[in-house]
């Protein structure tokens, strides 16, 4: 093997010379595949984001000078790297392209293609690569790739594109992948193939890269076969089961080395001297049988790595399965390398103007009405996408919008500005809608209905627009909004639960209970009042957005009598508007009252003392029918509202009100209430006042101390409910005081 084939087998060289190398990001990092031929290339990476840890790990260990990110992409801000940065590049995941997986992927929300081009958007790059599935290229597909190139043409870049063969490229491995290239200056061009029949050098063979791997891996086992005879291993040394693994040809380039390797994919050595272990499988007929099977075993971690032309030196993190899953997913880092060296020979021989890169970053601020990918024209008519076949561009583009003008306000602490605030009468029916009881579907759906104005003026919003149902459409918009943990329309088929009218020829919006008063006034916008409605819309639906906090861990030995009432007592005294206390008095009541099949309901605390159609903060059900309310006051001025709470009362038609108020320790403070129970006319009626720590004692006795654990991360869940006025400070005010506790009682 010739010097320049071998380079890869070497440590990764350290970043020096006179010239500054060129920085990256990479998205989708995996083991770091692309990044260390980008870094050999003279390219170094400086941020890197991978979802899976042991992956990011590894990722880390080879590169102790770039910062990365274990998070999904989607949660990222790239705006600190805006025109900071000269790469980006990645393999977004897009399973369904992939010859081996399902092939609906433009209806599959696992497709992160836009979330790459996102991040190129808003990074603004000299230039990105971007490595997929050769799947993308053929058939319907390719309609999908062509709108994905338009949207990166439309973001300034002059785009390239080659379906590789690593093999061509001096890669021990046939390996086909898609390599897209956009540069913002000049036209990239692909480095001409090196290797394979007619070119300068021979493929390089397996067994050259295998004869130089010192293995550290143990693999010696018995290889599990099924009765099948079908099944069991050809003459040839074929796959042992059904989708095994194939056998290396040690004179010829490996077959493509999958991310399932490790397992009974996992491609073996014909005429090595040990055996190894694999899945078996049931065959029809009878269970697997076990036997030995000399001269074949499996490749190693080290073997595969060096396939895929990793640093002999590398190290990977985390169990096998994931470290064979590293290396299956990853691109060649020698591939990477080949590119990436004539990217940074492209880079210098077109050194960006100044002022062009000024102007494309201003081309790139967010407008003062509408994220930019809107503005760029991103979703732009003359996009052709594989959704459009279907005549559902529009309704991917508005889901699209949606889910950015969403995330610019989950992802930033400013809020609307001035000039995006929509006038009086459209703000006022966007809060009616929202605030109000309409089901979550309708809020979602009237959220989606805006955006689809903006994004094709010509709606007149008469109907439900075609396709707005299904994976591209309302399938799509609830996963994103569960995704972002958005609560306030969380429904993730809304479209099912508003479309039963809405297949009905005669179906028209504006005359629809549902719908009608929000859009027979939303339809009297201009365009500008619509984006600008949008853009609330979207704001009150961030604002919603709670991220789940879990409440540290309780042990029930710790909830005696005496150590609960310390805990009870600590809570009762927060100065946190009554949440706490009444979430806590209504957890109890719901784990007391469940043995006796009696419901418990708690509302808004915020809105529970106002006509809001409740008989109190919280209330008691048999079957549907309320049985008993309560009102839970930390104000010192709780007797003068007893004529509030007798009116409540009444119009719920209850024979039982529990007032559970603060310091109620005088005759005093149970003379007036006294006084009014026997104005309530039968005696089977009654109004209660019972101090809130007496009644809080009285539940540390009579519940178990399970029953009070479950009461308190009860407690945790509705202060986090939005439903029920959840604020950040009282989660935070409620942990710390358990917090506090739990050390205490550990001391």
């Amino acid at each position: 093997m010739s010097t320049h084939e071998r380079q890869f087998l070497k440590p990764l060289p350290a970043m020096e010379g006179p010239d500054k190398p060129y920085s990256s990001i990479d998205l989708f990092a995996g083991a770091g595949g692309l990044s260390i031929g980008l870094h050999q290339a003279g390219i170094s990476s400086l941020y890197a984001v991978e979802y899976d840890k042991h992956a990011a790990k590894t990722f880390a260990l080879k590169f102790p000078d770039a910062t990365v990110s274990c998070a999904d992409v989607r949660t990222i801000d790239f705006s600190k790297y805006r025109g900071k940065v000269d790469v980006v590049c990645g393999g977004p995941p897009c399973q369904p392209f992939s010859s081996g997986g399902l092939r609906n992927a433009a209806e599959d929300a696992r497709d992160m293609i836009p979330t790459f081009v996102e991040a190129v958007r808003v990074v603004a790059p000299r230039a990105f690569l971007m490595e997929n599935v050769n799947g993308l290229t053929v058939g319907d597909r390719r309609l999908y790739l062509d709108s994905v190139l338009a949207k990166l043409e439309d973001l300034g870049y002059t785009i390239t594109w080659r379906v590789v063969n690593a093999a061509d490229y001096g890669v021990p491995q046939i390996r086909k992948r898609l390599i897209v290239i956009g540069v913002r200056e000049g036209t990239f061009t692909f480095p001409e193939p090196t290797h394979g029949p007619h070119r300068d050098f021979a493929y390089v063979s397996s067994g050259e890269v295998l004869s130089t791997v010192v293995s550290q891996t143990k693999n010696t086992a018995k290889i599990t076969y099924a009765r099948n005879p079908s099944l069991r291993p050809n003459p040839y040394h074929g796959q042992l089961y059904n989708g095994g693994g194939r056998p290396l040809d040690l004179e010829q380039p490996a077959p493509t080395l999958l991310a399932s390797a490790g397992g009974n994919k996992t491609h073996f050595i014909a005429d090595a001297d040990s055996i190894t272990a694999y899945h078996g499988h049931l065959s029809r007929g009878g269970g697997p049988q076990t036997g030995d099977l000399p001269g074949a075993r499996r490749l190693t971690i080290e073997e595969s790595a060096a396939l895929q032309t990793f640093p002999l030196d590398m190290q990977f993190s985390g169990p096998q399965s994931s470290q064979y899953r590293q290396i299956g997913n990853a691109v060649p880092p020698h591939l990477a390398y080949v590119i990436g060296e004539q990217l940074v020979i492209h880079l210098r021989e077109h050194p960006e103007n100044a002022t062009q890169q000024e102007q494309q970053l201003n081309q790139l601020k967010f407008s003062q009405l509408m994220p930019a990918n809107i503005q760029l024209g991103l979703f732009s008519e003359k996009t052709i996408t594989y959704m459009a076949q279907k005549e559902e561009s529009t309704i991917w583009q508005s889901v699209q919008a949606l889910t950015e003008t969403i995330d610019r306000f989950t992802n930033s602490e400013n809020g609307l500005k001035p000039a995006e605030i929509p006038s009086a009468k459209y703000r006022e029916a966007v809060i009616k809608l929202l605030k109000g009881r309409k089901s979550n579907s309708v809020k979602t759906g009237c959220l989606f209905l805006v955006f689809y104005k903006v994004i094709a003026p010509e709606y007149d919003f008469t109907s439900l627009p075609t396709g707005y149902r299904g994976k591209n459409g309302d399938k799509l918009l609830g996963a994103e909004l569960k995704h972002r943990h958005i609560t306030l329309g969380q429904v993730t088929a809304w479209g099912e639960n508003i479309g039963a009218k809405g297949d009905q020829p005669n179906f028209n919006l504006r005359t629809d209970s549902r719908f009608g008063e929000f859009i027979t006034i939303i339809s009297q916008a201009n365009q500008d009042e619509v984006t600008r409605t949008a853009l609330l819309m979207a704001s009150m639906f961030a604002d919603s957005r709670v991220l789940p906090v879990v409440l540290p861990a309780l042990s029930a030995d710790a909830l005696s009598f005496v150590r609960a009432k310390m805990l009870f007592k600590a809570l009762v005294e927060t100065q946190v508007g009554g949440s706490i206390q009444q979430f806590l008095v209504a957890a109890l009541l719901r784990a007391l009252r469940s043995k006796q099949n009696i419901r418990v309901e708690t509302h808004n605390f915020n809105a529970a003392d106002k006509s809001d159609g409740t008989a109190g903060d919280i209330e008691e059900f048999i079957d549907e029918n309320i049985i008993r309310a309560y009102e839970v006051t930390m104000r010192p001025d709780w007797k003068s509202r007893l004529p509030d709470f007798r009116e409540k009362m009444d119009r719920a038609g209850l024979h039982k009100y529990v007032i559970i108020a603060a310091s109620v320790n005088s005759d005093d403070d149970l003379r007036e209430p006294a006084a009014m129970a026997l104005t309530l006319g039968p005696v089977q009626r009654d109004i209660a006042v019972i101090d809130i720590m007496d009644f809080l004692s009285w539940m540390a006795a009579e519940l178990s101390a399970k029953e009070i654990q479950i009461a308190l991360k009860d407690v945790n869940a509705m202060l986090q409910n939005p439903k029920l006025g959840a604020k950040q400070a009282h989660i935070d005010i409620y942990l710390e005081v358990v917090g506090k506790w739990l050390d205490s009682v550990a001391e």
